[in-house]
């Protein structure tokens, strides 16, 4: 039996929670792994600061890019993380800290930069066109207000 295109993005949205820091799952696989139909084509790994240090982690903030039959498909991972006290350690930052002021209306979070750039980072935009990119965006929870957001 097919499977649907609203079922197909559902299971995307979780597969983010499966990858990665913080996996649900151990062993999926990164870039080129598949998941169904879907190649993963990148994560927010891709995003570093300028010691190459990446961004997205002390933020609780991840997301994949996956090719799919529908074209490109952007996946974010919503909250997993409530609280992290010790923001120094190596852990990932708490979504309360650095996401959910994005659900009242604040988009000046953390998470939510992240998403726009993650966004340009995989289609190719810029700053000063960032709707030129093609990609369906998905997500579950606080991940799905990103995808909003970046929408």
């Amino acid at each position: 039996m097919p499977v649907s295109k609203d079922l197909f993005l559902s299971i995307l949205s979780m597969d983010a929670y499966n990858r990665d820091y913080g996996a649900g799952i151990d062993g999926l696989g990164g870039e080129g792994a598949q998941i169904g139909t879907a190649t993963l084509l990148k994560d927010s790994g891709i995003l570093v600061d300028e010691n190459g240090i990446r961004r997205d982690k002390s933020s609780g903030f991840y997301a994949i890019a996956y090719d799919t039959a529908y074209g490109m498909v952007i996946s974010y991972r919503g909250t997993d993380r409530l609280f992290d006290l010790i923001p120094w350690s190596d852990k990932p930052g708490g979504d309360v800290w650095n996401s959910y002021g994005q659900g009242v209306g604040n988009s000046l979070t953390n998470a939510a930069h992240l998403a726009a750039d993650f966004y340009q980072a995989v289609t190719g935009t810029s700053e000063t066109d960032p709707k030129a990119g093609a990609a369906i965006l998905t997500g579950h929870s606080m991940g799905g207000g990103l995808a909003r957001l970046a929408a």
